[in-house]
């Protein structure tokens, strides 16, 4: 599993040379990226990264449990119907299809 430090890390390395980016500099690119993916999800926008994926904000307005009769979650004591909030990442083909690409077999470690 990669960290968002070690990815910093390693666009910083790579950045270094051709750019001349600082880690702290890739670090604030960083921040504000994620902080516009997250604020574009939080207004119910789609956001799309090409070669990536999908990141899709979705509501759940149903519960689907055996013996649970469909329809939107509600707190019993309260009445007040509660609408759940997600996100779904849908991957992108090029993604799914390096996923399922047999890879170069290698000696197991």
């Amino acid at each position: 599993m990669a960290t968002k430090a070690e990815l910093i890390e390693s666009v910083a390395n790579e950045a270094k040379e051709s750019l001349g980016l600082t880690k702290k500099a890739a670090t604030e690119v960083a921040n504000k990226l994620l902080e516009s993916i997250v604020a574009t999800i939080l207004k119910g926008e789609v956001v799309s990264l090409h070669g990536l994926g999908k990141f899709v904000p979705k509501d759940k307005t149903h519960t689907s449990y055996p013996g649970v009769k469909p329809g939107v979650p509600r707190d019993p004591s309260t009445g007040i119907k509660k609408v759940k909030r997600h996100v779904i990442f849908k991957p992108a083909r090029d993604l799914k299809l390096a996923l399922n690409t047999p890879a170069v077999a290698t000696p197991a470690q």
